[in-house]
């Protein structure tokens, strides 16, 4: 009888031992569980500022292309005011030679006058 009573203590130590194994695995289990939900969690994180990034480039984009359009409104004003210029300078020239010519006008009469 004593050697079914050491079978069945050897036997219920090796069922204890087992099951203390399978506590330790249980537990590295957990352990790697909540390990994989932070994971999972910074990994949401990251697509969260990955679509933020996106975002930010995508207003950048759109900055970039209205300064583009700017600048080419822009340079059509400075192409309209140096026509503008232009023409004004040639106006004044025209002035200017229209005066010359009033002036040699006046001068022709006063020659009239004076030797009538």
């Amino acid at each position: 009888m004593a050697k079914a009573s050491d079978n069945t203590t050897a036997s219920v130590e090796d069922i204890i031992a087992r099951l203390e194994r399978t506590i330790i695995s249980l537990e590295k289990t957990i352990a790697l569980h909540e390990c994989t939900t932070a994971l999972n969690d910074i990994v949401a994180c990251q697509e969260d500022t990955i679509a933020s990034f996106e975002q930010a480039i995508c207003s950048q984009e759109k900055a970039i292309a209205s300064r583009e359009k700017a600048v080419a409104s822009l340079e059509k004003a400075i192409d309209s005011l140096e026509k503008a210029n232009c023409s004004r300078e040639k106006a004044m020239a025209s002035q200017e030679k229209a005066i010359a010519s009033q002036e040699r006008i006046i001068a022709s009469l006063k020659k009239e006058q004076a030797s009538d």
